[in-house]
């Protein structure tokens, strides 16, 4: 039943873009003699359909497409050059903070110096004591 169904279709489909190709009126007796779509309802009550795009519009989408292409790539240029000032920023943030790390390990070792003869001069005192 499906399959009559499709194959009734499919027909239609076929005439009625042969009817287009023609640029003619659809003829009573050529439509397949079925229960209609609303298509053939409105092609055969002789209602003008609205395209749903018309050549202008595709013409207009199409340059649209073409200057999106092109929008496209200066967009992943300006991307690409952003992420590479990001990268540049980002490594010499990296070479300044092990630069105070090793600062700051270096302090530290300093002050445990300083503690250590500290402690050891209190030691001195108090063995000298």
């Amino acid at each position: 039943m499906l399959k009559k169904e499709n194959a009734a279709t499919q027909e239609e489909i076929d005439y009625y873009n042969r009817v287009i190709e023609k640029d003619e009126e659809p003829k009573e007796e050529e439509v397949p003699d079925r229960p209609l779509s609303k298509l053939s309802q409105a092609v055969r009550s002789n209602k003008t359909l609205k395209p749903v795009h018309t050549t202008m519009d595709a013409k207009k989408r199409l340059d649209m497409r073409e200057e999106s292409e092109d929008e496209k790539v200066a967009r992943y240029e300006r991307i690409i050059e952003k992420l590479r000032r990001t990268l540049d920023t980002e490594r010499k943030n990296l070479k300044q903070t092990r630069a105070d790390y090793q600062m700051e390990i270096a302090s530290k070792t300093e002050l445990e110096k300083i503690m250590k003869e500290c402690v050891d001069e209190v030691k001195n005192e108090v063995r000298d004591r």
